[in-house]
């Protein structure tokens, strides 16, 4: 399903200080999917299985999931990996309760979505 108008869904953590043996610098880590040109109800239902998987592990392990945003943000992905596993959020556990990296995909197009209406009131 490759999208004719080149739309891309672009994730990332960006500028986090770094000091390279003395010379400052920042350090991003970005993650670009290519959009399908039009969705389908299977990709919803996806994330519909992805994000019950997420909101349970949100509710049962509320203090590592505040430790592993707090990895992210330092950009710890060693830590967050670990973390992920500790929380039981793998793309293994995703599909096998229904789902797939797609269905993040759409949780993730639906935060951006809200967060860009937010900048344009109608």
């Amino acid at each position: 399903m490759t999208n004719s108008n080149g739309t891309s869904l672009c994730v990332g953590i960006v500028g986090t200080s770094r000091n390279m043996n003395g010379v400052p610098s920042t350090r991003d880590q970005l993650v670009r999917v290519e959009l399908p040109s039009k969705f389908d109800a299977e990709k919803i239902d996806l994330a519909v299985n992805d994000l019950q998987v997420i909101l349970s592990s949100l509710r049962d392990h509320r203090p590592e999931h505040l430790e592993l945003q707090n990895a992210l943000v330092q950009q710890d992905f060693q830590k967050v990996s670990e973390l992920l596993s500790a929380v039981g959020i793998t793309e293994e556990k995703l599909q096998a309760q229904g789902g797939q990296v797609w269905g993040l995909v759409i949780g993730i197009a639906i935060a951006c979505a809200v967060l860009l209406a937010s900048d344009n009131p109608q």
